[in-house]
């Protein structure tokens, strides 16, 4: 879990790999152990870009919950991971059901990160579906729901108003969305979410004619794509492996 949350993701996949083998070896072979580990490697395959182990695993896990009691945590991480995965692979139909699932069993159960992560996701689908001011609405709900239960700004809320904005000819709305989505990802060492407020922090610039400081904005984005995709390729050679 460590090496993923620092972007090492080669070294996460090694060891959950490890763990998994090592749990089917022993006498007792854990299922609960294995669904904590199959939901800890998608993980990792969502950050590398391995959308079908990702439902694969999730889909499982699934699976397993429809006969015996997984903790919460375990079934919001399934119904989110088929949520994206879904939407990065345009299926929007499957990736809408997962994401209101999400959000229902959030609230069936008081859980305001699943709540707002399936905002979130929920944001970026329409996003993708090039409905901005859906993308708008669902951000703001965001906002406003972490506002009145006294939680901290959402960057991934944050980075999909910018993002909305930006689409819709509007730079100067999106710009301080887009800086705040920066202040939280560096903060948090969050590469990806950094790595996109660089570049539509640099549209925006280039909307308002500020052509220097889009040129910035798209070196910073360079730089950290150019880490990222390595550490990716690296953790994807290991991936076919297995």
């Amino acid at each position: 879990i460590y090496y993923n949350v620092m972007n090492a993701y080669e070294m996460a996949l090694k060891e959950f790999y490890a763990a998994l083998e090592l749990n089917m070896k022993s006498e007792n072979n854990d299922e609960k152990v294995k669904i904590n580990i199959l939901v800890n490697l998608a993980n990792v395959y969502n950050q590398i870009g391995n959308t079908d182990k990702v439902i694969a695993n999730m889909e499982e896990i699934i699976e397993v919950s429809q006969r015996e009691e997984i903790p919460d945590i375990i079934k919001i991480a399934a119904y989110n991971g088929l949520g994206v995965s879904y939407t990065k692979k345009k299926n929007y139909e499957k990736a809408l059901l997962y994401l209101n699932k999400l959000k229902n069993y959030g609230e069936l159960t008081n859980n305001d990160e699943a709540i707002l992560t399936a905002l979130d996701n929920l944001g970026y689908l329409q996003y993708q579906r090039k409905l901005w001011d859906k993308v708008i609405e669902l951000g703001k709900e965001s906002m406003a729901y972490s506002e009145e239960k006294g939680l901290l700004k959402r960057p991934v809320a944050l980075l999909n108003l910018g993002m909305a904005h930006v689409k819709k000819m509007e730079p100067e709305m999106a710009i301080p969305y887009l800086k705040e989505v920066l202040i939280i990802a560096q903060e948090r060492n969050n590469i990806k979410i950094e790595k996109e407020g660089h570049l539509h922090l640099s549209k925006a610039y280039k909307l308002m004619g500020d052509f220097k400081n889009s040129h910035k904005e798209q070196e910073l984005y360079a730089e950290l794509m150019k880490s990222l995709l390595q550490e990716q390729s690296n953790a994807s050679i290991l991936d076919v492996q297995h």
